[in-house]
């Protein structure tokens, strides 16, 4: 019966997504504007973009009401520099004044999104149809650049919560028949778990495996370590909302014989990032304006860090424009083309959330931390790294007691105290499980004083993470250096 009502959930889901003008319409655009020069996307870009700021101007009393008292309208914006006359929107205005951002009345036609944001402060956005068929041509043309397509057989990890969260034993899936999607819970994937969760996927044998690449790593891994009964072999693994890591990425190929394809976007809106076949991440410039931004507002150097501010044409009910979502990237040079044939311009790399990242006395802001596993003889199931007080980090992992040493432990901290200096304390704990955020997450580095991060990155709001979520078991501390 549940799976029942989870396929009349998903018919309503797939109409309204995928059989509206909106999709049918945006999905041919995309296609045709594939074959437009680099320099014509620009131009239809900034075209866009005046339209969206012009609607945000007549139509949002945030919007109105902040470029009027700074002086500033939408008209001024002639060229593309000029986009930096508009001033930067601070996440905690969106999360505090959600009512001033609208455009129109809220009413049953909409479809409204929740994201999990800082624990307790939950946010809900807005979607017109046309908005939402929009948004979904937009993925559809991420599968496409993966070689799948709506109506493929899915296994989704998924943070909804579709299995009791008290629930001790199989099954933790459930079925959408509409959508052709198998539906796994990323909440119960505990190693005594984990051979149920193998099993299922055998057996439903999926085109595509698509979710949380954390949750999806935890299969492949144990695939690699104990192996499955009958292979499987999607077409496509595609994973997003959290940050890809390369030892992530591997251990999924080797495990499925499949190519992971990186996606960003978000549930407020954000424009689309995603890879072609060939692995480079593509900005969607038809979807929006993806800014990577140093701690001035100007464009950050090619291969360096910066914090990404969007705009995005696809929220036209609760817009996004010039707004710190407070994810991080790495900008590429754009001195050539991809190879791949595509028009649109490639960042290096999206390297999560501003707030995973450390901040040292001696180093100053430290991301890209996946490096500092990497020399672990593949014992460490899990891990996260966790900064508690301005001089304090801690390791949380969890082992694989068969292969585990303590030797372990202390080649961890000696490949983390290269990148985070001298002068911070280095705890590591052993625990049964790391828990996952309000909407299903697992993020790999969390810092829990934001106060130390430069004043730069700090428009977003606190992590998704806090202590009143951790259910740890059976915590040991393995090493304090």
């Amino acid at each position: 019966m549940q799976n029942v009502a989870v396929s009349v959930r998903g018919w309503q889901f797939h109409r309204d997504r995928y059989r509206g003008p909106s999709f049918s319409d945006t999905a041919r655009t995309l296609e045709e504007n594939e074959r437009l020069s680099l320099e014509a996307l620009q131009r239809l870009q900034f075209t866009m973009f005046r339209e969206f700021a012009e609607h945000c101007f007549e139509n949002s009393p945030y919007y109105h009401n902040l470029w009027k008292s700074r002086g500033v309208d939408p008209r001024d914006v002639r060229q593309a520099s000029d986009v930096s006359l508009l001033p930067i929107v601070p996440k905690q205005d969106l999360r505090s004044r959600t009512e001033e951002f609208l455009t129109q009345k809220i009413h049953r036609g909409m479809t409204a999104v929740h994201t999990s944001g800082t624990t307790g402060s939950p946010l809900t956005v807005y979607f017109s149809r046309e908005d939402i068929g929009r948004r979904y041509a937009f993925l559809d043309r991420c599968r496409r650049w993966a070689g799948v397509r709506v109506g493929d057989r899915r296994a989704s990890f998924t943070g909804r919560n579709i299995i009791p969260q008290r629930q001790c034993g199989p099954p933790f899936w459930r079925y959408n028949a509409p959508g052709k999607q198998f539906l796994l819970s990323s909440y119960h994937l505990l190693a005594q778990n984990v051979p149920a969760y193998v099993e299922a996927l055998a057996k439903f044998q999926p085109d595509i495996i698509d979710g949380y690449p954390s949750a999806i790593h935890i299969m492949a891994d144990h695939i690699l370590r104990a192996g499955s009964a009958r292979p499987i072999h999607p077409r496509a693994i595609l994973v997003s909302a959290e940050t890809l890591l390369p030892h992530q990425r591997e251990t999924m190929e080797a495990a499925f014989c499949a190519k992971v394809h990186n996606q960003y976007a978000s549930s407020e809106g954000a424009p689309f990032v995603s890879e072609c076949g060939l692995g480079r991440l593509h900005v969607h410039l038809d979807s929006g304006l993806v800014e990577v931004l140093d701690s001035n507002g100007n464009p950050t150097p090619p291969g360096q860090i910066g914090e990404i501010v969007v705009t995005s044409f696809t929220t036209r009910v609760l817009p996004l424009l010039r707004y710190a979502i407070g994810d991080a990237a790495i900008p590429s040079d754009g001195a050539s083309p991809c190879p791949c044939g595509l028009p649109f311009p490639t960042v290096t790399a999206i390297v999560g959330r501003v707030d995973d990242f450390l901040y040292t006395p001696d180093r100053g802001l430290v991301g890209r931390l996946d490096t500092v596993f990497k020399g672990t003889p593949n014992s460490v199931v899990e891990a996260q790294i966790v900064q508690t007080s301005p001089d304090t980090i801690v390791v949380r992992i969890v082992p694989d007691r068969p292969r585990y040493r303590p030797e372990h432990a202390r080649k961890i901290v000696q490949e983390l105290r290269s990148k985070v200096g001298q002068f911070v304390a280095i705890e590591v704990e052993e625990v049964s499980v790391i828990p996952r955020s309000a909407n299903g997450k697992m993020r790999p580095v969390v810092n829990l004083c934001l106060n130390v991060l430069p004043s730069a990155f700090q428009y977003g709001s606190k992590s998704d993470w806090a202590p009143s979520t951790v259910q740890t078991h059976h915590t040991s501390p393995a090493v304090t250096e």
